[in-house]
């Protein structure tokens, strides 16, 4: 059963996540170029075009937790390493600078060069995990909902942890 699908950063590859593991295929000419059948994946996030991808297991086995963030190589077919979290994880995303990381009530801010944990961001219930991550690292910026209002946003700037623009208050802020 498919889980999730998604396209890279530049729209040159789709990933699949399944109850069976995950597959990632070319767009063009289209072809899958790698499967892995290693348990239930529930998000598969690809950075642009290099092996690494971030999963999040759909909970079927102990090593695939939802609460758990696993970094793979596909090309040396290894786990790099593993991030865990006291609740499930509800999405995750990459960019060149930056992997974040989407619980119900907070999202993580790493480093991914390091993996160090920059920003822990305290967000309104957010249960399905809406976000988007910008994949121009010049202006890294991560749209997610706002206050408790409907309909409002708020632009977080995860190259330098802060907000940019929160529809609420209508307040910008420019790093110089």
């Amino acid at each position: 059963m498919t889980l999730s699908v998604g396209f890279n950063q530049d729209c040159s590859l789709i990933t699949v996540g399944s109850s069976r593991g995950f597959s990632v295929y070319r767009c063009n000419p289209f072809k899958k170029c790698f499967q892995a059948a290693d348990g239930s994946i529930k998000f598969v996030e690809m950075l642009f075009s290099t092996s690494l991808v971030a999963l999040v297991g759909a909970g079927k086995q102990p090593a695939f937790s939802p609460r758990r963030i696993r970094l793979y190589n596909t090309k040396t077919r290894q786990f790099i390493c593993e991030l865990d979290f006291a609740t499930t994880v509800l999405n995750v995303k990459m960019n060149n600078k930056r992997l974040i990381a989407v619980l119900e009530n907070k999202i993580h801010i790493f480093d991914l060069e390091t993996l160090n944990i920059l920003h822990t961001l305290r967000t309104p219930p957010n249960p399905k995990g809406v976000i988007s991550l910008s994949s121009n690292v010049m202006n890294g910026f991560m749209a997610l909902p706002g206050h408790d209002s409907k309909g409002e946003i708020l632009i977080y700037d995860v190259i330098n942890c802060q907000v940019s623009f929160d529809t609420h208050t209508h307040t910008h802020t420019h790093a110089h």
